[in-house]
């Protein structure tokens, strides 16, 4: 009797201390938006993306304040606050406020190389981690950037998803962008996903569905079967099996494909409603990204805050522990252990959650 009363009290404890390594996974706030005086608000963060060589580094594209960047994982940003925007065009010039930055890539062999999408204004381009910035709108008739991506292997060849205009390519030694929307069906994109295994196939997701190129964003085929509705906000490919991606969907929740977008299904079920939409526009799924350790673990964003799934899609659980604020914006995950999860808030803060 007295052997089965410490089994039990073992047990206990054990139990105690798995449920406070469960409470300990929470998130984090690193940055609040917080300007100096003179200075102007962040406004959300439209976008998140790490340095591909140093997971300490952290750049933020902001709606208000231009491009923004960190070297210690998000906690104190370079300036006080001070955008990168040296040679970048502010908006009220053309009756619109703000360094509204909507993409960010970066080099991946030449990380002082990045460029920056500028809703209205076109593409800009740093070559010292953004001190200072040139303009590269030749030949661009549409300058409403939304999705950006650089050939891994020819850095100097940058495709660019625009916002009513469709696909741009810029190759490498030409100075001029050339559109690529032949057999696109809405030229309103929202992201853009390079198969890292096949540099010639690339998804798009846009506001008629979703479109695939497997030549280098020549020509264009539209892959929407099984999808309840073609307006997708987001896209993310699994890093290791690059057949499987999800598609986020405005109205209709989560989406996945296991054959390069051949056929889709819903994930997630109900998880997805925001309560105050109109029924049968409430499943929103603004982003998602996927854990490049473990693929079989993906977050998913919306304005009602985290979600998390470590069976690759199937199941989803909340995740808002320590998430005072839950209209998440933007993600963005390391790509080495610990495995870190940054989430932009429409407020301009940041939050940070590590795996355990």
């Amino acid at each position: 009797m007295q052997s089965r009363s410490i089994i039990l009290w073992v047990l206990c404890i054990l139990a105690m201390l798995f449920c406070s390594l469960v409470q300990a996974a929470e998130w984090k706030l690193i940055s609040a938006d917080t300007p100096e005086e003179g200075e102007r608000p962040r406004g959300w963060i439209n976008q998140l993306a790490l340095h591909p060589t140093r997971s300490n580094v952290l750049y933020a594209a902001t709606e208000d304040s231009g491009v923004i960047v960190s070297e210690d994982s998000g906690i104190n940003w370079k300036s006080a606050w001070i955008p990168k925007r040296a040679g970048l065009t502010q908006e009220s010039d053309v009756g619109v406020s703000g360094y509204r930055i909507r993409c960010l890539a970066i080099d991946p062999i030449r990380p002082g190389v990045m460029y920056a999408g500028m809703a209205m204004l076109g593409v800009f381009k740093t070559t010292d981690y953004g001190d200072n910035w040139v303009e590269m709108n030749e030949m661009l008739p549409d300058t409403y950037a939304r999705a950006m991506a650089i050939h891994p292997s020819k850095p100097d060849t940058l495709y660019l998803g625009t916002y009513g205009g469709g696909m741009y390519q810029r190759i490498s030694g030409s100075s001029r962008w050339k559109e690529t929307i032949e057999g696109m069906k809405n030229t309103y994109i929202r992201e853009l996903v390079m198969d890292p295994s096949d540099r010639n196939v690339m998804y798009v997701a846009t506001n008629g569905g979703m479109s695939k190129s497997i030549n280098g964003g020549n020509n264009w085929t539209s892959i929407n079967r099984g999808l309840a509705t073609l307006y997708i906000l987001s896209l993310a490919m699994d890093p290791e099996n690059t057949g499987i991606l999800y598609a986020g969907t405005d109205g209709k929740g989560l989406f996945k494909t296991e054959n390069s977008g051949s056929d889709w299904v819903s994930v997630g079920g109900d998880i997805w409603t925001i309560e105050g939409l109109p029924k049968g526009l409430e499943a929103v799924v603004s982003s998602v990204i996927v854990n490049p350790v473990n693929p079989s673990i993906v977050y998913a964003a919306n304005s009602s805050g985290m979600f998390r799934s470590t069976d690759s899609g199937q199941t989803w659980s909340k995740m808002n522990a320590g998430l005072p604020e839950t209209d998440v914006r933007s993600l963005a995950v390391t790509h080495t252990e610990p495995i870190t999860v940054y989430a932009g808030i429409a407020s301009g803060s940041i939050f940070a959650y590590t795996e355990e």
